[in-house]
């Protein structure tokens, strides 16, 4: 439109300097020869303003020109308007095209766009995003989170006439509605989380604000592509009693830790002295032994199980002398049939007294 105003100012112009310029010339045929010098100067003014026209002319022409034509990258839409805001048709094909002079574009962008909100002081990051800072929500308790975030979004293409009609242009969409949307519904949604919960449940808040911009969203000709989640800072109170609380949390884990590891060493020596004392039964006291079937580990699984005897029938326990008496009777016996030669250790007094059993008859050079 400003090239077709711009043009049809300069075609005006043009018109005028024709007009003034013919005047000239005609009124210079009027002068008699004794005013030929006067008359040769209004002549060549004539013909100056005619030449000044023609490049006017040309000019307003070029402008005229220009405002009929325009070029339309790809991934964008473009809605031709009449007089005043009336839609005339909307074009969506990318390269150049052809208006009528009088008509204006507006230029909406269809592509993937993103609205990016982080920074500013709450958050201690200088940097602001270009759609402003991060927004400061609350969770329960009173207490406040600022949450970074950016949401890609993108205009339906059969939807540009909608939002054209309601609201004008691509900046205005924007300051009105998308980037308020985005900090009303996670502020509203942000509002149902504990502050010691709402970082791990990330994914949770995503879900929820999704489908409440998808609500608004959706009628107004706009896409959600993706939410994705920057930086969650509480404020400083909120923080340190969250560091408190999670050392208080690793503090009862390594507790926990340790009971598991007791109970487990206890188990570990109940079935030690389980087992030995099933040994004892069945060396000591011959006892039997079955296979049943119990639940372990939530499993059924088949385990042998001594069935004990009276103490009555049993011989004495296993102890260290019981043990020892056996092995000398055992060596006894093995002596009694020859070849056997027992060395203890240094005694007392450093000798090396040694026993000697008798050797059979066979063996022994005294026999012969």
């Amino acid at each position: 439109m400003l090239w077709f105003v711009a043009g049809a100012i300069l075609l005006i112009v043009a018109l005028l300097l024709s007009l003034l310029g013919f005047a000239k010339v005609i009124r210079a045929k009027e002068y008699g020869v004794e005013n030929a010098r006067a008359a040769a100067d209004k002549k060549e003014i004539g013909v100056s303003m005619l030449i000044a026209a023609g490049a006017v002319a040309t000019l307003g022409l070029v402008g005229v020109a220009l405002s009929t034509t325009y070029f339309q990258d790809p991934g964008e839409s473009k809605v031709i308007r009449g007089f005043g805001r009336g839609i005339s048709r909307i074009d969506d094909k990318p390269g150049l095209g052809f208006k009528a002079p009088w008509q204006t574009i507006a230029t909406f962008n269809v592509r993937n766009q993103r609205i990016e909100m982080f920074g500013g002081s709450e958050s201690r990051n200088p940097t602001v995003g270009s759609d402003g800072a991060a927004i400061v929500a609350p969770v329960q308790g009173s207490a406040n989170v600022t949450i970074s975030v950016t949401v890609v979004y993108s205009i339906k293409e059969d939807k540009v006439g909608d939002v054209y009609t309601n609201y004008g242009n691509q900046a205005n969409l924007l300051d009105t509605a998308l980037r308020p949307n985005i900090r009303d519904v996670v502020r509203t949604e942000s509002a149902r989380f504990e502050p010691f919960l709402i970082k791990e449940r990330r994914a949770e808040l995503e879900v929820a604000v999704r489908e409440k911009l998808k609500a608004l969203w959706d009628p107004i000709g706009v896409r959600l592509e993706t939410i994705n989640w920057g930086d969650f800072r509480l404020d400083d109170a909120t923080e340190k009693s969250l560091a408190a609380v999670n050392q208080a949390k690793a503090n009862a884990e390594r507790e926990r830790n340790n009971l598991l590891k007791a109970e487990f060493e206890a188990e570990q020596t109940r079935v030690i002295a389980k087992g030995d004392s099933d040994s004892d039964q069945i060396i000591r006291c011959g006892a039997k032994t079955i296979e049943i079937v119990e639940v372990i580990a939530g499993k059924e699984t088949k385990v042998t199980k001594v069935i004990p005897l009276p103490q009555s029938l049993c011989q004495n326990r296993l102890n260290a002398q019981v043990l020892t008496a056996r092995w000398l009777n055992t060596l006894e016996k093995i002596g009694a049939k020859g070849n056997l030669i027992v060395v203890t250790p240094d005694g007392p007094n450093g000798i090396n007294p040694r026993l000697d059993l008798p050797l059979n008859s066979t063996t022994n050079p005294a026999s012969k």
